[in-house]
């Protein structure tokens, strides 16, 4: 009787908490993970920033050298971006 041996691989998962903060003179809102230099952005669509955010992120660590295989936000009382490499 053959076995079959099953490989699991564990993806490197990093959480990064989110500042966020909306301007009171125009509405806009700014998201900027502070852990990750450069890394932010700003618009008055609060949906549409985490959208561009994860597209942002995945540029910003691929310009790294790093491989990145998943970003998310994690919604909650605190924010955070998380990037599974």
């Amino acid at each position: 009787m053959a076995t079959t041996k099953v490989r699991q691989c564990m993806a490197e998962c990093h959480r990064y908490p989110l500042r966020v903060q909306q301007s009171k003179l125009d509405g806009w809102w700014f998201i900027f993970v502070d852990e990750v230099p450069g890394l932010g952005v700003l618009g008055p669509n609060y949906e549409d920033l985490l959208d561009r955010l994860k597209v942002v992120a995945g540029n910003v660590f691929r310009a790294r050298g790093e491989t990145v295989t998943d970003i998310k936000i994690i919604p909650s009382k605190n924010p955070a971006l998380q990037v599974l490499h």
